[in-house]
């Protein structure tokens, strides 16, 4: 740790407190270990959809069971079951991606939604549409 707290110092040409250097370290190392744990889980998530695809369509047939399909007619109580089930194995996949950080926006995105564009002249002026507690929609006029 000293040779990186020696290099940081020549590179920025000021000195660093030792316990920042650690705590910077700690930072980088966990990044790379959860980098690691989310490539080895990668192929997992990917058997996971295609089981999840299969299992899905075999619980859709008992949904959506009708008369001309193949026997036996699922009970009432079997057609819920299979429903919820259903909704059950949607928010599993989902969870599991959640977990893996597959929905992250991109840091783009992220600023984007911080950094508000200039607003048009006409909205500075005060000449736009205001919509009231109720719905209805009224002209502004400064």
């Amino acid at each position: 740790m000293s040779a990186l707290k020696e290099r940081l110092e020549t590179v920025f040409g000021r000195g660093f407190d030792y316990e920042y250097i650690r705590r910077l370290t700690g930072k980088v190392r966990n990044d790379l270990t959860v980098d690691v744990d989310r490539a080895q889980i990668e192929p997992r998530l990917a058997a996971l959809r295609g089981n999840y695809r299969l299992m899905r369509d075999e619980l859709l047939r008992i949904v959506y069971w009708k008369e001309g399909d193949p026997p036996p007619k699922p009970l009432a109580r079997d057609k819920i079951e299979a429903a919820k089930n259903v909704v059950m194995l949607d928010l599993a996949v989902l969870q599991a991606e959640l977990a893996n950080g597959m929905y992250k926006r991109p840091i783009e995105v992220l600023a984007r939604e911080i950094h508000y564009e200039p607003l048009p002249q006409e909205v500075a002026r005060g000449h736009c549409r205001r919509v009231g507690a109720r719905g209805d929609v009224a002209q502004g006029d400064g």
